[in-house]
């Protein structure tokens, strides 16, 4: 609405400004100012002297990154008495889904969506933990969590070089923060 009268009051003092220089300086540079003051100068004034409402509320999406609680976080109900260490996403818009990693003090949590329906969130406790790599790849950079039972794969999805660049990333710092984990839980041997 600010806008609109603005736009209108500009328009409205194109004329008294026309008529006002077009007796001292003649019709056509008249029509010059008086133009220039439409377009540009009353605008600014308008602008400058009508303050904007503060906006108090922000959008969902904003509250949702700000406070790390969007998907695939949103689906990871932590035990009673974890805390979270590390995190990391690559919430891109033009994915219908995206994977998730959580470091806590006692679990690594891996979410990969193949099938949407199907997934969920597995944990793996870090005293299971035995190696933990990364594997790249051109198509399906993967990290490899080798437990005494098995080997947990998360792969991430194929996409744009950025994005894979950006994913590969998150998986050389879960690398790096699990090892930094399972090397302050180990027994110092003195």
């Amino acid at each position: 609405m600010r806008f609109a009268i603005i736009a209108l009051a500009s328009v409205a003092l194109f004329f008294p400004t026309f008529w006002l220089f077009q007796g001292v300086i003649g019709p056509i540079w008249g029509g010059c100012i008086a133009a220039v003051g439409m377009y540009i100068a009353f605008p600014a004034v308008a602008l400058r002297a009508w303050p904007t409402k503060v906006r108090t509320r922000s959008s969902p999406v904003t509250d949702a990154l700000a406070s790390g609680n969007y998907f695939p976080f949103e689906k990871l109900r932590l035990p009673a008495g974890e805390s979270v260490l590390w995190k990391a996403s690559n919430p891109t818009f033009h994915r219908s889904f995206d994977y998730g990693m959580v470091l806590t003090d006692r679990a690594l949590y891996m979410y990969s969506p193949f099938w949407i329906s199907l997934a969920r969130w597995r944990r793996i406790p870090l005293e299971q933990i035995r190696s933990i790599v990364f594997r790249n790849s051109r198509i399906a950079p993967c990290l490899r969590v080798r437990t005494a039972k098995r080997v947990q794969v998360l792969r991430t999805p194929y996409d744009y070089a950025d994005e894979m660049d950006y994913d590969r990333k998150n998986l050389r710092d879960a690398v790096s923060q699990v090892s930094a984990a399972l090397a302050s839980a180990q027994p110092s041997s003195s």
